[in-house]
């Protein structure tokens, strides 16, 4: 009998044992394990459910019910059925129904508002009726398992009314109903139900409903019985409020809409970007806070900045009043005097920009906030950048010389546009990177903006200039330097970080050395620069993404692919083995005008790591507990991950934004048809030389392969050779030896006939030794000709893999 088969037998005998057991009693109860979220601990859980059974179990008489045990719920249940997967009031029934209980006994574990809750709920299966529910509320798991077993109780008890008429039941309906038919026949028809809507001002408040949590966060639209129901409504710094709501004569549909009185104050603060916010000592923030909620009574709201003297200010705050508040430290400063010179070593006058800012020309001087600045000269003979550190109270001067500028590219526009599609994303295990199968549909309903380039190290330096923002990289004093493939190539190197990546680096080269936190605070330095809403909300380095703000933020995975592609399927430039970070627009984009998405930096994406699956998804963003956040770049299907605190110099950012949505009739190529052409013919003479390159590198090290195998085989071959040899030798010298002993020592027949046997063995090891030396010479030793011949090989199998369809197809080379 297979596996398979005995696993059925198994599985019906059970059932059959089951139901044999069940139909010995009247009435059949599941208890059912707790539902909760995946970071509760599952024996814990498993724990609590075992001790509302267990009162289940003392309170029902063994006579009249049958409370089923934890085993034969699982055995009778198909792998993997989670209430969660069900709407409301659904799955207890069918599950229930499933097992062959009368009634069933369901909970679920939930946080709320600092506090562990345990909702219990009884419903009959019979007609899938809501019976009763109970609600316990705890701060701790142990503090829960002192307090479940009164409400269990309560619940057995109502189970008891129920089954014996004293709810409303009649005596016997639990039989009635399993006969179908008789005197003890149960006439109950179910209840009416009604669609409840349930709003509040301001949305986002959870709803419970006769005790059981209904709604996480309204508005929401749930189905409840039409009768009498108690509604609590509770948000994060609202007052709570409850009511009984009458619902049996609100016909099909009802709807509740609740205004949630404040319950503390809120408070808007104006301060220099990059600053810290503190209330009481504690701190809430960088820079502006909005809608900050303080509780009523005397508040102490700080700023403070290396760049400022420190600044306070104290506030009374009542509920539901909103106040505002500007706090402008004194700066410290110090100051800076500027001149250049031409190539010749003569003053000139030049034109000085200060943080990308003009402030005059040369000789200049000029007072300056303390911390790094960016200096750029520019004027007749040329232009000279230099980075400046000034210290409060200290005058440095400042000598440049002029240099002819740089011819760096110049990207067409600074963002490409692209229309929402329906699209394949990753592929198979063949010829893909390891995190980019299975292949599975994603669907981007939302059209959007991508930058052309990466965030440049000048642009970077400007929000850190601005701000006074320290990356971690420069608060923990470390970062990676990149050494292989993946995040995991690399090793931590003291003093490195975005300034100094511990590689040549010039401004206009993607900037590296930042964490994730970091470059969101970027987005949002960049989004109010621009007049533009910012998009991310802090929580210390938590962010939360508002979707609908249109300011700069980090793209989606399946934005980054697709804008990759193209905005489909495109030929993109190819990147020779061993190339490194250049400017940004150094090499050629695709056709969308992109740059860098093969032959750039690593980049964030705001998607946490997720392996993929096969079914398709719409907008996706990733999901993962532990912090990790992927990686694109470096080719069009690669695929890595890091935790958000990780820092590389060979990962950096570039931005995306939300954009309108133009008609379909809208011309979306960004290139004028002969620089498009000439972009695709600039592109397949790369491709020719990247694969060139690529071939030979193929060939060489198949054909060092082969040398090797070679090599293997004829040292294999010669020490075969020369231990035969080696044999050959020792018989004929021993068999020479006894010949020569006998023939002197005992001169007569018999000795005769040893001599000549003894010779004979002989003559054959040194036969034997012979061709063991023949052996040996043949398997030769290395010379050119060899890897010539391999070389010639090497070719033959590549091209008999290319013809045979093995040889990926394409112009990536990363793969």
């Amino acid at each position: 009998m297979s596996a398979r088969c005995a696993g059925l037998a198994c599985f019906f005998a059970l059932l059959i044992c089951v139901t044999s057991i069940t139909d010995a009693a009247e009435i059949k109860v599941a208890v059912l394990d707790l539902e909760h979220d995946d970071t509760v601990d599952r024996d814990e859980v498993a724990y609590l459910a075992d001790g509302i059974r267990t009162v289940f179990l003392e309170s029902l008489s063994s006579d009249q019910f049958l409370v089923y045990t934890r085993e034969n719920i699982f055995a009778l249940l198909p792998d993997g059925t989670r209430l969660r997967d069900c709407g409301l009031d659904e799955c207890e029934v069918v599950i229930g129904q499933r097992l062959g209980a009368d009634y069933v006994v369901s909970g679920q574990l939930l946080r709320f508002q600092g506090q562990w809750r345990v909702v219990l709920k009884l419903h009959e299966t019979r007609g899938g009726v809501f019976l009763d529910a109970r609600t316990v509320k705890a701060v701790n798991f142990a503090e829960l398992e002192d307090t479940l077993a009164s409400p269990a109780r309560d619940l057995a008890q109502s189970l008891r009314n129920h089954a014996s008429g004293v709810g409303g039941v009649p005596a016997g309906a639990a039989e009635g109903v399993a006969a179908g038919a008789g005197a003890g026949v149960w006439d109950w028809q179910p209840e009416n139900l009604i669609l409840l809507t349930l709003e509040s001002d301001p949305p986002g408040a959870a709803v419970l409903v006769n005790g059981e949590l209904v709604c996480k966060s309204t508005p929401c639209t749930v189905e409840t019985p039409a009768r009498t129901a108690r509604v609590v409504m509770h948000a994060e710094n609202r007052f709570p409020r409850e009511a009984d709501v009458d619902l049996s004569s609100q016909g099909p549909s009802a709807s509740i809409h609740w205004a949630l009185e404040p319950s503390v104050g809120f408070l808007d603060v104006t301060a220099p970007d990059g600053s810290v916010v503190a209330v009481d000592g504690r701190e809430v923030g960088f820079g502006s806070q909005e809608d900050l909620p303080l509780k009523p009574g005397n508040h102490e709201i700080s700023v403070a900045d290396p760049r400022y003297f420190a600044a306070s200010e104290r506030l009374w705050v009542e509920t539901g009043v909103n106040y505002q508040m500007a706090l402008a430290p004194e700066p410290r400063e110090g100051g800076l005097m500027v001149s250049a010179v031409g190539a010749a070593g003569e003053p000139v006058s030049a034109r000085v920009y200060l943080d990308d800012v003009f402030v005059g020309t040369t000789p200049m001087a000029n007072r300056l906030i303390v911390g790094r600045h960016r200096l750029r000269l520019e004027g007749t003979g040329g232009e000279a950048r230099t980075r400046i550190q000034v210290r409060e109270a200290v005058v440095d001067t400042v000598r440049l010389t002029l240099e002819p500028m740089s011819g760096a590219p110049l990207l067409d526009s600074p963002a490409a546009y692209v229309r929402p599609v329906r699209f394949k994303v990753g592929g198979g295990r063949q010829g893909y990177h390891r995190n980019a199968y299975p292949q599975h549909w994603v669907t981007l309903t939302r059209p959007y903006f991508i930058e052309r380039a990466e965030v440049t190290v000048a642009e970077f330096e400007s929000f850190a200039m601005a701000t006074g923002h320290l990356t971690l990289a420069e608060v923990e004093g470390e970062s990676h330097v990149h050494s292989g493939g993946g995040p995991d190539d690399s090793e931590r190197v003291l003093g490195v970080w975005w300034g100094e990546p511990g590689r040549l680096q010039e401004n206009d080269w993607p900037v590296t050395c930042v964490a994730f936190p970091d470059a969101l605070r970027y987005a949002n330095w960049r989004s109010r620069r621009e007049g533009l809403t910012p998009v991310y909300r802090f929580s210390g380095d938590q962010a939360t993404w508002d979707r609908e703000a249109d300011g700069y933020r980090l793209p989606t995975e399946a934005e980054w692919e697709l804008a990759a592609r193209c905005g489909g399927e495109c030929i993109v430039p190819s990147t020779v083995p061993g190339d490194e970070l250049g400017p940004v627009g150094a090499y050629l984009p695709n056709e969308l005008g992109v740059y860098g998405m093969v032959d750039g930096a690593l980049e964030w994406c705001w998607d946490g790591f997720s392996k993929y699956q096969t079914d398709p998804r719409i907008d996706p963003v990733g999901s993962d507990d532990e912090g990790r956040r992927v990686i694109r770049g470096m080719g069009v299907y690669r695929r890595e991950w890091a935790t958000e605190h990780y820092r590389s110099n060979s990962l950096g950012f570039r931005l995306a934004r939300n954009a309108p949505a133009l008609p379909d009739s809208a011309e979306m190529v960004t290139l004028d048809p002969l620089r498009r052409a000439e972009l695709l013919g600039l592109m397949a003479e790369q491709d020719a030389v990247a694969w060139e390159v690529r071939r030979r590198h193929d060939e060489t090290a198949l054909a060092d392969s082969l040398v090797v195998a070679k090599r293997h085989s004829r040292q294999t071959n010669q020490a075969a050779g020369a231990g035969t040899m080696a044999v050959g030798l020792i018989t004929a010298l021993l068999a020479g030896a006894v010949a020569g002993s006998s023939s002197t020592d005992h001169p007569d027949a018999e000795t005769s006939s040893t001599v000549e046997t003894a010779g004979t063995v002989a003559i054959i090891g040194l036969g034997v030794a012979v061709i063991g030396g023949i052996f040996y010479i043949a398997a030769g030793s290395d010379s050119d000709e060899d890897y010539d011949e391999a070389l010639q090989e090497a070719r033959v199998i590549l091209q008999r893999r290319s013809v045979g369809g093995e040889q990926a197809v394409g112009v990536l080379l990363d793969f």
